[in-house]
């Protein structure tokens, strides 16, 4: 029988977080986050300390200014998707390995798919500057709903309902914890990539940990 291990990297389907996954956008987003603090005539002394990618943008703006109005949440988090969506993301590159690896698993037949908490105007962008196009089946955002934002748990049963996918025929490769949950949570397989953003325990119920994008597997 195969071990848990084995069976998450043999599933059909492969959904990829990005940021911190696929590509290592930080640059790009932490430089948006202080444009967006400045244009706000926002101080933030322990910006350098407190500041972490991964988190979401709510998520972040709390640790930076904790208490924070719900006015003043909903005013970073639209400036920052102004700032973020004008970037030229100049900064943001694909991890070595990662587009061998997606071409590799394209090549054997399998599925791939983007599910990501990212805005999808500024992932397309980065998709199509890569030249990855043609490699994914679909595009999961936490923005697809107008109505309302998705968080990635949601999404991903979304994802699986849309394209008519087993939970057990599914894996959710990613950096974060929240990354685990949304597989976790629906029943599918989840591969840690641990040179992201996560940090210590993150990973932790993963069904496998990679330190970097695997070359080949034999």
């Amino acid at each position: 029988m195969e071990t848990d291990a084995n069976a998450a990297f043999n599933v059909r389907n492969w959904f990829f977080d990005f940021d911190g996954t696929l590509a290592d956008t930080e640059p790009d987003i932490r430089g948006t986050w202080l444009r967006a603090l400045a244009s706000l005539g926002l101080d933030c002394p322990g910006f350098a300390k407190v500041y972490r990618t991964g988190p979401s943008l709510d998520d972040i703006s709390r640790a930076l200014f904790p208490g924070i109005s719900a006015a003043m949440l909903e005013k970073i988090r639209e400036t920052f998707k102004r700032e973020y969506d004008s970037s030229p993301l100049a900064l943001s590159v694909p991890y070595p390995g990662a587009e061998e690896w997606l071409r590799r698993l394209r090549a054997e037949g399998r599925r791939l798919f983007i599910l990501s908490n990212k805005r999808m105007a500024p992932l397309v962008r980065l998709v199509g500057r890569y030249g990855w196009d043609g490699l994914f089946d679909g595009l999961y955002t936490g923005d697809m709903n107008p109505a309302a934002k998705r968080p990635k748990p949601v999404l991903f049963a979304d994802a699986l309902r849309e394209r008519g996918i087993a939970p057990g025929d599914a894996v959710v490769v990613g950096d974060t914890a929240g990354d685990v949950e949304a597989a976790r949570a629906n029943g599918a397989f989840a591969i840690g990539a641990a040179w992201g953003y996560g940090g210590p325990g993150a990973l932790d119920g993963a069904d496998a940990v990679l330190d970097s994008p695997p070359a080949a597997r034999g």
